[in-house]
Formats: C-alpha cells, structure tokens, sequence
C-alpha cells in the first residue's frame, strides 16, 4: 500500500520524475500528511530538515511510522512503547492504518485490509488505556496532556488527532468529556440555574448576579480523603495544607496559553474565594454541601470586575451556541414571513434587504470555517470541510436560496423562484435539527435519522424496481396505446406509488380517460376517450404488486430500520459524547457575535490576519517593532517540559502493569493447568487402584473356578470307576 501511495505521489510531479525518479523523505512526508489530513506533520517536512540520516533525534518514532506504513503490527507495537508520547503515537498509528484502510482498492488482499482494520482499533484500544492510567493518577496534568502540543508528533494535539481519526471511545473517555464540560461553560459556574443564564441572554445587566467560577473549584478527589481523621468530611475548611496543593496551575497556564482562544483559568480569579472539594462525597451529600457552602458565603466573597463578567458570559461557548439558536430561529421566522405575505414586484422589498444581508452574513462565515480549516489550498479545505454532513446541507441551502432569488428577481420565473425559495426554507428547518445534538436523548436519534435514510436510499433502489415493472404492465394491459408522455409516466410512476398507501383505482372497466392527441399536425387537435381493459387482469397483478410491495419490502424496510436502531441505541452515550464533541468544538472556534452582528467579528477577524500578515513582513525585511504588533507572550518551556516526563513517566507505568498482567495471566494459566494435571493425576491414580482392585477380585473369581474345575473333573473321574464296580457287583 505504501508503494502505491508513493507511486501516486511521484505522478503528482512529472517534472521531477525524469530527473529524478528516487523517492526522497519528503514524498514520504506529503504521504503522511495527507493521510492524516494535516493533523501531522511529519519531520521530513520541515525548513530545517534535509536528506542526512544523522539528523534523526528520535530514531524510534521514524521506526514505528514505518512499520505503522508497512502495516506491520507487532513490529509497529515494539516501538511504540518507546516513544515519549503514547498517546500520540497511537493515534497517529490509528489514523494512519484507518485511512489506509479506507483507501485499499485492491479487493482481493482482504488480509492487508484486515491487518489495516485490525491495527486501528487495536491502537484506539491502546490509546483508551493509556488515557485511563493518566487519569487515574492526575485528573489536570491529564486535561494539560489533552491539550499540550506534541512536538515529538508534528506538533499535534491529541484531540485533534482523535477527531481526525473518528476516535469515538477515546472522545467518550471521561477525562475528555470533563475537559469539554470545561469548555463548554468556560468561567461560569455549573451552579447557576439554567433560567438564570437565559435572563442574562435576555437582559445583559442580570450579569451582577450571575456565579463565575472560583479557585480550585474542582480538586482531586484523594485531597478529601488525606484530611484528617478527626475532621468531619462535612467540614470541610476552605483552604487546604499548603502540602496538598499540587503545583499543576502554572504548568496548566503555560500550556493553555499556547493555544490561542482557549478557554482556561488562570491562578487568579479576580477576588473570587476558592470554594472546597466536594468531589469525593457522594453526589446527594457533594449537592447539599455545596448549597450550604454557597449559601454562607454568598455574601463575603468580593464581586467581580464588571469587565470580567461580560467576557466570562459572553465569550462562553454555550452562550455563543444559545445566541446562534435564537439568531437561526428570527431567521427562520423573518423567512416564513416574507414567504408568506409574496412578492408585491419584481424588485425587493425593504425586508427582503434586511433578508438578503442576513443571508450575506452567513455565507460570510462558512467561507471563514473553510478558511479555517488545515490545508495547503482552498480546494483541500473545502473537501476536508464538506465532509461533514451538515456542511453538505449547508452547501444545499445555499445553493438553492441563491438560485430562487435569481428567479426571483425576473417576471416571467417569480413561481418558479417562489418554489426554489420555499423549498430552502425547509433546508434551513432540516439544519435546525442540529441544534438536538446538544442534548442527550434527541442527539442519538440524529445519528439514527442519519442512518435510517441510507438504508431508505437502498430501499427506494429496490421498491423503484417493483414499482416500475408493475407500472409498465398495467398500463400495457389497462391503457394500450394511450398517448401523451405525461399521461405515460404519470401512470407508470405516480398512480403505483400512491396505490402502496390505499389510493387504489379500481379495475372494473368503467374508468375513463380523456386526453387530446394532435391530428396530422400541431394546428389540429382531437379529444379521444379511454378506458380499461382487460380489468381482470389488472385486479390480479395490482393484487401480487400490493402483497410485494406492502408484504415483503415493507417488513423488510423496517428490519432494516430495526437494526439501525439497534446499532446505535447500543452505543447511545457515545455517540452522544461524539455529537457533544463535535459541537462543541464547533461553537468554540466560533465568533463570539451571532448572525447578522457577525460581520462585525469577521472585521475583526481580518484585521487580525492582516495584522499578523505585517509582523510576518516586517520581520523577514528586519524592522525593529515587529515586537509591537506581537501579542503572543513568550512562555518558559520548563513547565512544558516537566508535562512531557510525567507523561513519559506515566506511559511506562502503564507498560509495566501491562507486563505484570501479562504476568499474572500467565501465571495463573500455569496454575490453572497445574491444577487441571493434579486433578487428572489424582483421577488416573484413582483409576489404576479401581484396576488393581478389579484384578484382585477377578484373581480371585479365577481361583474359586480353578478349584471348582479340579473339583469337577474329580468327581467325573471318579464316577466311571463308581460304574464300573456296580456292574461287576451285578
């Protein structure tokens, strides 16, 4: 597989191949980043990096990319374990073999594609696990881990990386979704009443009210149990001992503040006072201690700054995601209205403006997230963008409103724009389905929607089948030569697909038809009538069509129904996770302004480009105030650094425990089958003293008759000569 994904990279350049037809490390390298689709980015890619074998720092983790290549999957496991970064790897290992899988066209080595397969979730297996032994030991340096930059994998992130590689038990993990929990309030406190966020939506100055997070709000559940004895876990002081305080909010500050726009909290939280840890209580005990706690100290904790409110609120994922919903349903509203009241005149009315920009907007901001996207040019982004499926819809709304509004725009296709318009606007209503996927019972059944139209495409495939072939036939043996395309088609596709719902048409003879045929030429028309024939046929075959179709592919419809549900009922809490995953991530790199203010922050967003794009320039030209357009402050990487061993530190762990379960498991089989020897030992040994004792008694057996034998053939030895005397006494 790797040959042939070199031999694609090599055709990608004639020009190169007739000066040089070698492969070179850096068609290895396009090779992987377009496997990856540029969530990787290998060494070979680099400005710094050239041909020379000596440069390889890290000669493990380029052992362990080929062999991933090579699909050699125990080799590929051997040096895995060597790499700093587990995780990372196994998932670079996971969306490799995926998507090479995915692209294996030679239909008869189903044993690489099986090996590929295989390799995947083995790696997403290993991935899960090693996710597991971080969190076990440290819930924050494992959210720092989630997030931290993987210099040793391409500058990679594991969430990226696991989203690009369709990981869904490692995004249902529970460390990820308490990071995406995290995120999706950003600084507000988990204990504010929903109603309470929506007044702040409405009426902006409810903001004084509002909670924010506090300090060490959330603590590891072990600090609980190290208090000590004599103290009542109800008790709870507000401070802890300076000696179970862990140092990870620094490192945590420098390695979230390398992600630009990422939500995090820093050490100083504005004068808020640090509330206790509740964690390790049990979930009625933890909610009564903390509405005790906030109820005493509601009123000595010092309010604060204004300014830190509204960024707290309104840069909040979750308040970015409510104001789209309620920006898509005016939307929707405004749209319905216009559709409803027409169009006076052929130019647009002072609404339809205020439509039309609204519309401008959002095209504004799919243009930005394809932008946004990681890529070398527009066309990559847009294929990596619309492989989403909502981004399909969109795509299809769009389409469709630009399309009806052209129409529009004319006399003589206002209908046909009307049409087009009003059939966007049920697009739009389908997009708003979306929305479910933040809750947990109507995001699963998105994704069982989702699945059961592929499987009513395949039926539609089958019924089209039926339905054709009985349409022909009756309309061959009822309607003979009737003419009229429309009345034609009209018979043979729409009369049988309303019959499968009750609209039967009787064949009894006396239905009729009228229809006008032209007569020589198009100057002269004749009206001519039609009616059934031959109907007691017709009754027969609508009969056998109905049984098919209502019998056999309707229950077969819904079998298939039946096991898409099943499928993902299954796996309902992660493919919700999944969904949670996904929009959250979404809203987060979205602007903080909805729909139509949103042109302000693209504004904003350009600015910021072009900004960036002077500070590029200004330092390759050597100016002395690049600095000043700057405004990334340059972070320590000793913090960095401290993360990477601990989570080297941690890996090994994870083997070693690997091992002694391995051990164990080994060990025991060994018992096992000791015990299972003993046992038949014992068995065989009981059966040879059965045996012996069985040959005893048959000894035995055989002696009485040995004596009863001699003593037969004594008596019949004796018994002539007993004879013998008789006759001569007579």
């Amino acid at each position: 597989m790797l040959y042939e994904l070199l031999s694609e990279e090599l055709e990608r350049y004639p020009d190169r191949n007739s000066v040089q037809t070698s492969v070179v490390l850096k068609d290895v390298g396009n090779v992987i980043n377009d496997l990856t689709v540029w969530s990787f980015k290998p060494l070979y890619l680099q400005e710094t990096f050239t041909d020379d074998v000596d440069r390889f720092s890290n000669p493990s983790r380029e052992l362990f990319i080929w062999a991933v290549l090579q699909g050699r999957l125990e080799m590929a496991i051997l040096f895995w374990q060597k790499s700093k970064a587990p995780i990372g790897g196994a998932l670079v290992a996971s969306k490799l073999l995926k998507e090479m899988a995915a692209r294996e066209t030679d239909l008869h080595e189903t044993r690489r594609l099986t090996r590929y397969e295989e390799g995947g979730r083995l790696f997403d297996k290993l991935a899960v696990e090693v996710l597991s032994e971080y969190y076990t030991s440290d819930r924050k340096l494992t959210t720092l881990t989630l997030v931290r930059v993987l210099h040793t994998w391409g500058s990679a992130i594991c969430l990226d990386l696991a989203n690009t590689a369709h990981n869904m038990e490692f995004v249902a993990h529970p460390a990820v979704q308490n990071m995406l929990k995290e995120f999706w309030m950003g600084n507000l406190s988990v204990s504010n009443p929903r109603w309470k966020i929506w007044i702040c939506l409405v009426f902006p100055p409810a903001l004084l009210c509002i909670r924010l997070k506090m300090k060490e709000e959330e603590v590891d559940p072990l600090v609980v149990k190290r208090l000590p004895r004599g103290r009542h876990r109800g008790d709870i002081k507000l401070r802890r001992p300076q000696l179970m305080r862990r140092p990870t909010f620094s490192i945590r500050r420098s390695v979230l503040s390398l992600l630009p726009g990422l939500p995090h909290r820093s050490d100083e939280t504005d004068g808020e006072t640090s509330s206790p840890n509740f964690t390790g209580l049990p979930l009625s005990e933890m909610n009564r201690q903390k509405r005790i706690w906030f109820a005493e100290h509601d009123n000595e904790k010092p309010r604060a700054s204004l300014r830190r409110r509204v960024s707290s609120f309104f840069f909040v994922p979750n308040v970015i995601f409510l104001y789209n919903v309620f920006s898509k349903l005016v939307f929707l509203g405004l749209f319905s209205y216009i559709l409803l009241q027409g169009f006076e005149s052929k130019y647009p009315s002072e609404i339809e403006y205020v439509l039309l920009a609204w519309f401008f907007t959002l095209c504004i901001e799919l243009i930005r997230q394809v932008l946004w996207e990681v890529g070398p040019t527009f066309l990559y982004r847009l294929s990596i963008w619309i492989h989403y499926f909502w981004n399909k819809v969109d795509i299809c709304k769009i389409v469709v409103f630009i399309t009806g509004y052209v129409l529009r725009c004319f006399p003589d296709t206002m209908s046909e724009g009307r049409i087009l318009l009003a059939l966007s606007l049920v697009i739009f209503y389908i997009r708003l389905l979306h929305v479910f996927s933040a809750n947990k019972h109507l995001g699963p059944k998105l994704v069982m929607i989702e699945g059961m139209f592929a499987d009513l495409l395949v039926f539609v495939s089958i019924l089209l089948v039926f339905l054709t072939c009985y349409g022909v036939a009756s309309e061959a043996i009822l309607y003979p030569g009737r003419s009229g395309v429309s009345n034609v088609l009209e018979s043979i596709f729409f009369r049988p697909y309303l019959q499968i719902f009750g609209e039967l048409l009787e064949a009894n003879g006396e239905e009729c038809y009228t229809y006008t045929r032209e007569v020589g030429n198009a100057t002269h028309t004749a009206i001519e009538e039609t009616c059934q024939q031959n109907a007691w046929f017709g009754t027969i075959l609508l009969s056998i069509y109905l049984f098919l179709s209502n019998v056999l592919l309707l229950n077969l419809l819904i079998a298939m129904f039946n096991f898409t549900f099943v499928a993902v009922q299954e796996k309902t809490d992660i493919h919700w996770k999944w969904q949670r995953f996904k929009l959250i991530t979404e809203y987060h790199k979205r602007p903080v302004l909805a729909p139509p203010f949103i042109i302000i922050s693209h504004i904003i967003l350009f600015v910021r480009r072009l900004f960036k794009k002077l500070r590029k320039m200004c330092q390759k030209c050597g100016c002395t105030g690049c600095d000043k357009l700057s405004c990334k402050a340059s972070q320590s990487d000793t913090s960095i650094d401290e993360l990477a061993i601990w989570e080297s530190v941690k890996g090994e762990d994870y083997l070693t425990k690997k091992r002694q379960k391995e051990q164990e498991n080994t060990t025991r089989k060994l018992q096992n089958n000791e015990n299972r020897l003993l046992e038949i030992s014992t068995h065989v040994t009981r059966i040879e003293q059965q045996v012996k004792e069985e040959m005893t008694a048959v000894k035995e057996q055989l002696k009485t008759m040995q004596s009863l034998l001699v003593a037969t053939m004594t008596r019949l030895q004796s018994q002539p000569s007993r004879e013998s005397n008789v006759e001569e006494a007579n």
